[in-house]
């Protein structure tokens, strides 16, 4: 069918190897098309989906990091201590701990097109917005609207990469789903200082790179639904894919308790880390940023790739358990150790463990039996609700409270919740061997 005849067309869903997509068989697969353009016809069309959601991420991660650079100046201006500074960094997650699963839900109803726009419509206005704010209230306020499109990209990465990929390409999918928002971390840290001479500057550039994202989003974005035959399914598989069947997922549950303890380290040392080498090292802030812009390149190279082999392998379980013990123990030989070469060796390494770790938490309802297309948008809700409860608690009420201003128990404290997720990769079922068939 031409795409001028109309916008729907109906395709057998089968790989060419003859694996079939997350487990419904044949199917028919309802996509929507530009009636000028007519993209959205050939399977290939996954890789533009996945590289917008990568520059939507990395423009997201650049936005809600770029702070950490400038996390003394700010301190000042608005005169708040590290908890202040570290609840800043984390709030654009507050609407994410608090709507994730009406996002997901919402994403399910009406389609990743229409939602992921309006999100980033008014994550653009915010981010724009914290240019002009003068009082602490009002830069919480544009941080919240900051992490509006962060829900929903996070929420939608599983739903993205379910709808769009063959099992055999989905850990590759969600791993570049995720980790592209670490790259944009990165970029903060390292370049923040170089590229813009203070905080405002920073924010009003990266407002106007979040419109730009959303007009790509706009013009390229693009919606693809799987519809299983009523007749082809037994009536045990015609009941899954319910809102219930996602709250009853033991296996969501863990991994977003998993991706909790992981961002209590990770939004600590995203928004401190620059700021800890420069106090307890001496070490020059644009010097620390490197380093700590190392680390989450690591981060991101592990995020990436790690899920897919991973997801592969007979030893996927004692691999993921020793994943975020192997990252606490080279992060604090880097952190002790008062070297710089030191630090480019052990960080980069540490970061690719500890990167790994979300990406695989993510992956887990796209191999759990009860999580199907349907409902895959309220499974990363679920999850991402819990996660967010991580990254909005754990630093800001327990870590920075707890140390204040010693740099060198927030790291430890940080690294105590690092570590952690070796205890739940141990309580879950190992991610290989339950994959979908």
């Amino acid at each position: 069918m031409c795409p001028e005849q109309g916008l729907v067309r109906v395709a057998q869903c089968v790989a060419s190897d003859g694996a079939r997509l997350v487990g419904i068989g044949r199917a028919r697969v309802v996509e929507e098309v530009d009636k000028k353009s007519g993209l959205g016809q050939a399977p290939s069309y996954r890789w533009v989906i996945l590289g917008l959601f990568a520059v939507m991420n990395i423009v997201n991660g650049v936005c809600q990091f770029q702070a950490s650079f400038f996390a003394q100046d700010i301190m000042a201006d608005f005169d708040v201590g590290t908890s202040g500074f570290t609840l800043m960094t984390a709030f654009p997650m507050m609407f994410g701990l608090l709507m994730s699963l009406a996002a997901g839900s919402l994403s399910d109803r009406f389609g990743q097109r229409k939602v992921l726009f309006v999100a980033l419509l008014i994550s653009a206005t915010g981010a724009i917005l914290r240019y002009f704010c003068t009082v602490y209230i009002a830069l919480l306020l544009m941080s919240f609207l900051l992490g509006v499109a962060a829900t929903f990209i996070t929420v939608n990465v599983i739903k993205m990469a379910m709808a769009w990929f063959p099992q055999r390409q989905m850990g590759l999918a969600i791993g570049v789903g995720n980790a592209s928002g670490t790259a944009g971390m990165a970029f903060a840290q390292a370049f923040m200082g170089i590229l813009f001479p203070d905080y405002r500057s920073a924010f009003l550039w990266c407002g106007i790179a979040m419109v730009v994202v959303m007009v790509l989003w706009g013009i390229f974005g693009r919606d693809r639904v799987i519809v299983p035959p009523e007749d082809e399914l037994p009536e045990e598989e015609t009941k899954k894919g319910s809102f219930k069947d996602v709250m009853k997922s033991r296996g969501t549950w863990l991994a977003g308790i998993g991706g909790a303890l992981y961002n209590g380290f990770n939004v600590t040392a995203a928004g401190l880390l620059i700021t800890a080498l420069a106090v307890c090292w001496t070490m020059d802030p644009v010097m620390a940023g490197i380093i700590a812009s190392v680390f989450t390149v690591g981060m991101v190279v592990g995020g990436t790739f790690m899920p897919a082999v991973i997801m592969h392998l007979k030893a996927a379980k004692p691999i993921c358990i020793a994943m975020p013990i192997c990252a606490v123990v080279l992060f604090l030989l880097g952190w002790y150790i008062d070297n710089t070469v030191i630090r480019m060796i052990l960080f980069p390494i540490a970061g690719f463990c500890f990167g790994s770790i979300f990406p695989i938490f993510s992956s887990f309802p796209s191999v759990l039996p009860e999580i199907s297309s349907d409902n895959a948008g309220s499974a990363g809700g679920l999850l991402t609700t819990v996660s967010m409860i991580g990254a909005v608690v754990f630093p800001t009420f327990i870590i920075t409270p707890i140390a204040g201003t010693d740099y060198n128990l927030i790291i430890l404290l940080a690294c105590g919740f690092m570590a952690l997720c070796a205890v739940i990769f141990a309580v879950l079922p190992s991610i290989s061997g339950n994959t979908k068939k």
